[in-house]
């Protein structure tokens, strides 16, 4: 696959195009970070499926930092990407332990992103074009820079985690005079930012799902047993508790020779694998595949899917695909998690790890009793948590910069009609 870079002189050239067409909007995605997570994967997952549809009422263009870059085009998850301004950086070393060189990882850091300021004010003539400007993860950090070389656009901003705190993160408060939409993925989220921003302008909303693409996924696939964990080697993600549900499942059912499986990185990565090797050096059946640009197939080879965090109400991206393969899902209880597994979708458990164990000997005992759990909750994601719906919600936030726009402008007949025609998009 061929490096693509931004091209300046066809960035300047179709942005005359595009103006001369009434009611093209051009839309600028910017996601800042430094590995691929679920949010990564998701909105490189918008930014494609808007391109693949070729309608000339919009225009979308990825801004993305070059180690974001560079993760996408290793995991091959890049295609036909024309439109991509990638943002410089250095990388002064290739790989930091967080634990022991916390100093060297922040200079690291601070000299990053001195560069990313440099290379996004070089970019400045090709940010000045865009009519809607919408900032993920690490570029929440430029809006107040990228709000002053362009006045006009709408500036959303949208927060993927769902145990956000605003006030604590400098981030974010320094750039609430620039912000004009607030996006949540969770609903708990958004009514905690409603009530801190209630005497504000800004716009608070709540994203109807966390979308993923499941159209793509086999469905009847002949299942393995086997029980797998795919997230981020992280904290908040709770690996260590699939170790403990694996040990303890290997303890009370030794004759129960079931694998598990393990995949992601992340800093706990080096401790979950020296852990995985212990555990199987005392017998436990259970290998670490460390990072799985598409885990499609692991998910739909396996017959239960585990997700251990229990601070998330809104569902990871690997929880999805994993129901979108039929994949027979356990998850802890938690406030909001009935609304991504419903009864008839999965296992809702307390989140111990002998809860767990208890609902994997339930499964294994009555396979066929429970297959159809997969089968239900494929259905409930295809329904529920479809692109096209996230789609309609993102028009629907673009369609804000046309209001913005009628409180400002005198001419205001053509801006009604280009709001009506923007309108008539939700109804294709």
């Amino acid at each position: 696959m061929s490096e693509v870079l931004c091209n300046r002189n066809e960035l300047t050239f179709n942005k005359h195009y595009y103006r001369s067409k009434s009611f093209m909007t051009k839309i600028g995605l910017m996601i800042f970070s430094t590995g691929i997570g679920g949010a990564e994967k998701r909105y490189l997952n918008i930014y494609q499926n808007f391109r693949k549809t070729n309608d000339l009422s919009y225009r979308i263009v990825l801004i993305i930092n070059k180690r974001l870059f560079q993760a996408y085009k290793n995991a091959n998850l890049l295609c036909n990407l024309d439109e991509c301004i990638i943002i410089d950086e250095p990388i002064l070393f290739n790989y930091i332990n967080h634990n022991n060189v916390k100093l060297l990882e922040k200079i690291n850091t601070l000299i990053s992103r001195i560069y990313q300021l440099v290379n996004i004010y070089s970019y400045r003539k090709e940010i000045e074009s865009f009519d809607v400007l919408q900032f993920v993860l690490d570029s929440v950090r430029f809006i107040p820079i990228v709000r002053n070389m362009n006045l006009k656009a709408l500036h959303i901003i949208s927060l993927v985690h769902s145990t956000y705190d605003p006030l604590n993160n400098k981030s974010f408060t320094n750039s609430l005079p620039f912000i004009d939409i607030i996006d949540c993925l969770s609903p708990n989220v958004a009514i905690v930012t409603k009530d801190i921003l209630k005497k504000t302008e800004v716009f608070v909303t709540s994203s109807p799902n966390s979308f993923t693409n499941c159209t793509y996924f086999q469905q009847g696939s002949i299942k393995a047993d086997r029980v797998v964990f795919v997230s981020r080697m992280e904290k908040i993600k709770n690996p260590k508790m699939f170790l403990e549900i694996a040990s303890l499942f290997h303890s009370n059912f030794p004759y129960c020779k079931i694998p598990f499986s393990i995949a992601g990185t992340g800093s706990l990565e080096d401790e979950i694998r020296e852990r995985v090797y212990e555990m199987k050096r005392n017998g436990v059946n259970i290998e670490y595949l460390g990072f799985l640009p598409d885990p499609t197939s692991l998910l739909r080879e396996s017959l239960i899917f585990i997700q251990t965090q229990t601070i998330d109400d809104v569902g990871s991206q690997a929880l999805l695909e994993a129901m979108g393969q039929e994949c027979i899902v356990i998850s802890p209880s938690i406030p909001g998690s009935e609304r991504i597994i419903p009864p008839n979708c999965g296992f809702l458990v307390m989140p111990s790890a002998e809860a767990f164990c208890k609902a994997l000997m339930t499964i294994f005992e009555n396979k066929n009793k429970y297959i159809s759990l997969g089968v239900n909750a494929r259905k409930f994601v295809l329904e529920n948590f479809s692109f096209e719906k996230y789609k309609e919600y993102l028009l629907f936030l673009y369609l804000k910069r046309i209001d913005k726009l009628i409180i400002h402008h005198k001419n205001r007949t053509l801006l009604f009609h280009a709001k009506a025609y923007f309108n008539a998009l939700f109804k294709r």
